[in-house]
């Protein structure tokens, strides 16, 4: 892996906590994420712990994800049910010890993308609300595959933002 010299993702989501959000950035990153998590399932692993600490700044607009130690096959592991990642960003049938597979990470991806717009929970933008909710479904089967995430993506970035307006 190359040398990442700009931080992780957790540092510039840290140096943007209190500004306007950079909806196109926040995005391209989020879409570059997404596309990773998808080549790693395409090879048939799971990553078991995508956090914005594992995701790697090249420069400010490409990334790449790192920390590979918790892979492991989405054939059937022992070590598949046990409960290993970080506790916050971890699904929760990883939290429950249950067999899993690649979905945890789309539960991760879910995290990931709230932090990156920093959405409360309380979201505003319905679509966006719709996507977060089926990312962190608790039921598995109900979350999307990363294609479907990508093609939300692409929506998304034809939605014009909205003007911020002085109330005052």
């Amino acid at each position: 892996m190359e040398f990442c010299d700009q931080g992780t993702l957790e540092d510039w989501i840290e140096n943007r906590r209190g500004k306007i959000p950079n909806k196109a950035l926040s995005l391209g990153l989020f879409k570059q994420i997404a596309t990773g998590v998808d080549y790693i399932h395409s090879e048939g692993l799971i990553h078991r712990d995508l956090k914005p600490l594992n995701i790697f700044l090249v420069d400010t607009k490409q990334i790449k994800i790192g920390d590979f130690g918790l892979v492991t096959f989405q054939k059937h592991d022992k070590q598949r049910t046990e409960d290993r990642g970080t506790p916050l960003y971890m699904s929760p049938e990883q939290l429950a010890s249950v067999e899993y597979g690649n979905e945890v990470d789309i539960f991760a991806l879910g995290l990931i993308l709230s932090e990156l717009l920093y959405i409360p929970l309380s979201l505003q933008e319905t679509y966006k609300k719709i996507l977060l909710q089926k990312l962190v479904a608790t039921d598995p089967k109900m979350r999307p595959k990363t294609p479907e995430i990508l093609k939300t993506l692409k929506e998304w970035n034809n939605v014009p933002e909205k003007k911020m307006r002085n109330t005052r």
